[in-house]
């Protein structure tokens, strides 16, 4: 059966188990043949492991014949089925589990090809490829289509408004379905695109900041020259600016300026030293 390694022992884990776990997870069914309930589980983790098409591995041990190997896992009771990937166990489960549990156990051991395309895009933007990590989500979104998830296109949004690409990412953010956990941080990325067009329709950074000198307490004044700020590459000022309003009028377009602020932290990366400061001084402006 494809992905299967069966019959481990002591002398052929390290080999069978423990080295091929660097490349794809390996399950370990401890058992035993005088195990009624091992008999059952078997079969239907060998059937769900040759459904995952190589991308899970399987070891049976017997474990009256590897104790050493029962007692080094600290296995006390079977079957007992460990999940172990680069030389770890990083999932476990003890006892005769009905095959739609086992399915979800092997599911979450591999990535989806949603989170390897999130990997990707990550990886590649990390590494000033933004155009590249846009077109990987956008390619995973036309494969997934209407089941292409939130988290992907949040993810896709967040690389527009870095790229400047603002109509696309307000398309991708109106596909972001109400009552998803996403939906709260698309609101904020939609909040963030009204800063931007504030921002373009003041005319620039100058006109912008002219506007807010001649009325310090307008937020919507404000609000167009972070936009603009923004804009113009000039980021720590515009979530300076955002900070402003949120200590001016914490009630401005229900709480806009901060909800702006948020979705600004995930496009710049928690990382980001800008992003640190103006965070620790949101948060005394919140809780003074």
């Amino acid at each position: 059966m494809a992905g299967m390694v069966a019959d481990v022992s002591a002398a052929t884990f390290e080999r069978e188990v423990l080295e091929r776990s660097r490349n794809v997870p390996v399950v370990v069914d401890f058992w035993a043949p005088w195990c009624q309930p091992c008999r059952v589980l078997g079969p239907i983790l060998e059937e769900a492991v040759g459904a995952m098409g190589g991308r899970v591995a399987l070891a049976k041990v017997n474990v009256d014949e590897n104790p050493e190997l029962a007692e080094a896992f600290g296995v006390s009771g079977i079957p007992a089925v460990k999940a172990i990937r680069d030389g770890r166990v990083v999932a476990e489960f003890v006892g005769a589990l009905p095959r739609d549990q086992v399915e979800m156990f092997l599911r979450r051991l591999v990535p989806d090809a949603a989170e390897q395309r999130l990997a990707e895009a990550h990886r590649l933007a990390e590494a000033g490829r933004l155009e590249e990590a846009i077109a990987t989500l956008e390619d995973a979104i036309a494969q997934g289509g209407e089941q292409a998830s939130a988290g992907v296109r949040l993810a896709l949004a967040r690389l527009l408004v870095m790229a400047g690409r603002t109509d696309r990412a307000a398309e991708v953010l109106g596909s972001v379905e109400p009552g998803t956990p996403e939906h709260d941080q698309a609101e904020g990325l939609r909040l963030l695109l009204a800063m931007l067009e504030a921002g373009k329709a003041a005319g620039g950074t100058e006109p912008a900041r002219q506007r807010v000198a001649a009325d310090p307490a307008s937020s919507e004044a404000r609000f167009a020259l972070a936009g603009a700020l923004w804009a113009a590459g000039r980021r720590r000022e515009a979530m300076a600016e955002l900070l402003e309003i949120v200590r001016r009028d914490r009630g401005f377009r229900d709480d806009g300026a901060r909800r702006a602020l948020l979705a600004a932290f995930e496009i710049l990366g928690r990382d980001d030293p800008d992003v640190a400061e103006i965070q620790g001084r949101l948060a005394g402006v919140l809780f003074s």
